[in-house]
């Protein structure tokens, strides 16, 4: 997906110390910020972690698995959709169907089993992505905040050392006091820009692969894929997105 691991295991510090009295505004934001960003790790990054590691599949993305479960739906509804009562969507998490339709066509229980841990696990990746845009919006204020809070502090500052030039050496220590405290809001920064560009990218890929499969030829291809992996006796969802992988990047690119 592009997002560096570390992103996901980078656990945030959410207290800050400082050393003056006009820096408590920004220290309060500053927290606010990096307590909203480690929710957004442990939840969003983490749900998509544990469904890369259910699917064990190398450099994998979200839209290869969006196509990778309607094949396997493809093979369990025996090429009915219809018989499902399968919903297209253009929202996350872009699949609706008929849970009961599905359980009176006959299938390897296993089969069914591997599909449905999967499908789950993709559900509540796509709920963590919809839940984390108003915590992106507000983090984003929030960064805005903390830069014009400090930009503000710093002109003040450089202010009165111009004007009081024997406090000159007093002020260059206030800044390694609270150069740390900056370090870690300046990595937050990172961390945040980095996420939010995944998202992008993620939102992005999905509403392309929401859009290719609402196209007939494009659900027929799919059809093709599911008889393609069961003459090949490819059947659970992992095996069926590495067996067609070179396919499902086709029709993404179509």
């Amino acid at each position: 997906m592009g997002c560096s691991e570390s992103l996901h295991t980078k656990e945030l510090p959410e207290k800050l110390t400082w050393t003056r009295p006009d820096f408590d505004e920004l220290c309060s934001k500053g927290e606010e910020a990096l307590k909203r960003l480690n929710i957004l790790r442990r939840d969003l990054l983490c749900s998509w972690d544990r469904l890369s590691a259910h699917l064990s599949i190398k450099n994998l993305r979200p839209e290869q698995v969006h196509i990778g479960l309607l094949i396997s739906l493809s093979i369990l509804s025996c090429q009915d959709f219809l018989g499902i009562n399968l919903h297209l969507s253009n929202k996350l998490p872009g699949i609706l169907f008929s849970q009961d339709a599905l359980e009176l066509i006959p299938h390897h229980t296993h089969h069914m089993l591997n599909f449905q841990q999967a499908y789950q696990m993709w559900c509540e990746f796509s709920l963590e992505i919809e839940q984390s845009l108003p915590t992106i919006r507000a983090i984003e204020t929030i960064i805005i905040q903390c830069g014009n809070l400090y930009y503000a502090l710093t002109d003040e500052r450089l202010s009165r050392a111009t004007r009081e030039e024997w406090r000159i050496v007093d002020f260059r220590k206030i800044e390694g006091s609270v150069s740390e405290n900056l370090r870690v809001l300046v990595e937050a920064a990172d961390l945040f820009h980095e996420i939010l560009r995944n998202v992008r990218d993620w939102t992005v890929s999905l509403r392309n692969s929401f859009d290719r499969v609402r196209e007939e030829r494009t659900q027929y291809e799919i059809h093709h894929l599911a008889d393609k992996c069961k003459e090949s006796s490819v059947w659970e969802v992992k095996n069926i997105i590495e067996f067609v992988r070179e396919d499902i990047t086709r029709i993404l690119n179509q």
